[in-house]
């Protein structure tokens, strides 16, 4: 069995997303670009990404926010904190 996208043809095993390698489900939203197949979610990433202006000021500005997070202590690890010491409720 093959899976169609305008003139190209894949085999199923390597209809997948060329940027995150995500394989298509039936029913999934894919997008060409340069000819080659995309997920929804890496079509949206590329269109935010090109909306940006590309400048070194912008690049350094996004650098000097990512920093002020990384700062700031803010974490992002999926944790909420029980077991790692951080919880109220170890040592209980």
């Amino acid at each position: 069995m093959v899976m169609r996208a305008k003139t190209n043809v894949y085999h199923l095993e390597c209809f997948a997303c060329h940027q995150c390698n995500h394989r298509f489900c039936v029913g999934d939203r894919f997008y060409l670009h340069d000819n080659k197949i995309i997920c929804e979610y890496d079509h949206e990433e590329r269109a935010l990404f090109a909306t940006l202006p590309f400048t070194c000021a912008g690049l350094a500005q996004l650098k000097r926010q990512a920093q002020q997070i990384t700062d700031s202590g803010v974490r992002d690890d999926g944790s909420s904190g029980y077991g790692s010491g951080d919880s109220p409720y170890d040592g209980r």
